[in-house]
């Protein structure tokens, strides 16, 4: 996580810091109602991604939430981002001028990488309203063929946003989290339309 934290970052930290509960995006909005909304939600992200802020998919309305990392998980939340930050402290002013480094390896874990990519599923699914999880693709290609008059299939249309993933992945260097956990989640969405497809030219 980057050291010179903008101000609406700290005001992030330090709300999420003294909140005893979760907080919906709407709520974490009306918090700060002057501040650019897409400059909130990059950072909401960017601390998110950090493990600042943890994610989950609250039980009772199937919304996505947030809450701090190191008050632990509030009742009521399927709990998908697992945070790696050292014991419980108390966050104070001074802390947000640049969070502490964490002790321990934060490398990514395969298994972990497979959790992130599930949590990007289920909360997709939360947020298109589609139980099932993302499933815009067959008619994105359907689109694409009748514009194109191509006959893409579905598990095409994934393999090339996996594909685009994977360019982005290895296109600068370090390490890019969203692309690694999202080529993975094409990967399944891939492999699942594959499988209806062959299914489908044996009936």
């Amino acid at each position: 996580m980057r050291n010179d934290l903008s101000p609406i970052a700290k005001h992030l930290i330090l709300m999420f810091s003294r909140c005893t509960t979760y907080m919906t995006a709407e709520q974490v909005r009306a918090q700060l109602p002057d501040a650019d909304k897409s400059a909130l939600f990059d950072e909401l992200l960017m601390l998110s991604r950090s493990e600042v802020v943890c994610r989950g998919i609250a039980t009772s309305t199937q919304e996505l939430v947030y809450w701090f990392a190191d008050n632990g998980k509030p009742a009521g939340v399927d709990y998908w981002i697992h945070a790696r930050r050292p014991a419980s402290r108390v966050m104070t002013d001074a802390d947000v001028g640049g969070i502490p480094p964490r002790t321990g390896s934060t490398l990514p874990t395969a298994p972990g990488l497979l959790d992130k990519a599930v949590g990007h599923m289920r909360a997709r699914a939360a947020q298109y309203d589609q139980p099932e999880g993302e499933r815009s693709m067959g008619a994105t290609v359907i689109a694409f063929n009748a514009v194109t008059g191509r006959d893409l299939a579905e598990s095409e249309g994934w393999l090339l946003l996996q594909l685009l993933k994977d360019v982005r992945l290895f296109q600068a260097p370090g390490y890019h989290a969203d692309s690694a956990e999202d080529c993975i989640a094409y990967a399944a969405l891939k492999g699942e339309a594959k499988a209806r497809e062959a299914e489908a030219a044996h009936e």
